[in-house]
């Protein structure tokens, strides 16, 4: 189970493991990519009507079942020799896969 922050903006769904704020977030374990359905977030956390508001931030308290990739700080190469790297452009040092949403709260 997981519980932090996940910041989601156009390009990016950033996870902040174990954060309970926006505010606490530079304290708190680099972000890694966080695979999640963004309509079914939005609409548990009450924000169904902004759903096509894609260019607008979003920000909730999430707790959830998922899983992450093995190395969540990736310096594998692939058959390119490039970094394995997660999320869009392989901005991202690891991924976290939500399986199912326990509780959202939008911040």
């Amino acid at each position: 189970m997981y519980e932090g922050v996940c910041y989601d903006t156009f390009e990016g769904q950033q996870f902040f493991d174990r954060a309970t704020t926006m505010a606490v977030i530079p304290a708190s374990r680099s972000s890694v990519w966080l695979e999640i359905n963004r309509n079914e977030a939005l609409a548990r956390a009450n924000l169904a009507n902004r759903i096509a508001e894609v260019m607008t931030p979003h920000a909730y308290r999430v707790r959830f079942v998922g899983a992450e990739t093995l190395n969540m700080n990736c310096n594998d190469r692939d058959s390119f020799g490039r970094s394995s790297r997660f999320g869009h452009e392989g901005a991202f040092p690891g991924m976290v896969v939500v399986e199912r949403i326990l509780a959202i709260d939008a911040l």
